[in-house]
């Protein structure tokens, strides 16, 4: 069984002050693609296990409102402490649980915490929240690294698989 470390006190301010930013590339690529799936008014976006903060902060300016969730209270204070984005809210949700009506979230990211989820009831859920054409993106900080008997011939064809990308 894992811990969640993630969710002490002391371990969420450390996060917080410490935490990579994402790079506004990032931004444009996800804000891109959602620009050619959908094409209704940007209202509501979601961020799942937002953590601290940073990467709910790269959709404040193209949404009337943002919601960063986690399922640890204190990521949520950490969060709510360091804001200064009027259109953002964070709170605290259940694991897998996306509080909001169906198909009213026109973009949901997932920042580096998806290996956290039951992957399929997070799915339904995504599904279930998304607009038509609505985009669920999912993005971490690096590439994957195997460590395993066959780790150079797996690393070998994750570097070609994303280099084609």
């Amino acid at each position: 069984m894992s811990k969640r470390f993630f969710e002490g006190a002391q371990h969420a301010a450390r996060y917080a002050l410490n935490r990579p930013t994402y790079p506004s590339e990032l931004r444009k690529k996800i804000m891109d693609f959602l620009g050619t799936k959908y094409k209704g008014k940007y209202d509501y976006a979601v961020d799942i296990g937002c953590g601290s903060g940073q990467s709910t902060e790269l959709l404040s300016p193209y949404f009337e409102k943002v919601y960063g969730y986690d399922v640890s209270e204190n990521q949520i204070k950490e969060a709510r402490t360091r804001n200064t984005i009027s259109n953002i809210e964070y709170k605290v949700s259940a694991k897998n649980v996306i509080p909001h009506a169906d198909e009213s979230l026109c973009l949901i990211t997932v920042a580096q915490a998806a290996h956290w989820f039951d992957l399929q009831q997070f799915y339904t859920e995504a599904n279930r929240t998304l607009k038509e054409m609505g985009v669920l993106a999912i993005y971490g900080y690096g590439l994957v690294k195997f460590e395993d008997k066959h780790a150079s011939e797996l690393d070998e064809i994750f570097q070609n698989v994303h280099s084609t990308r």
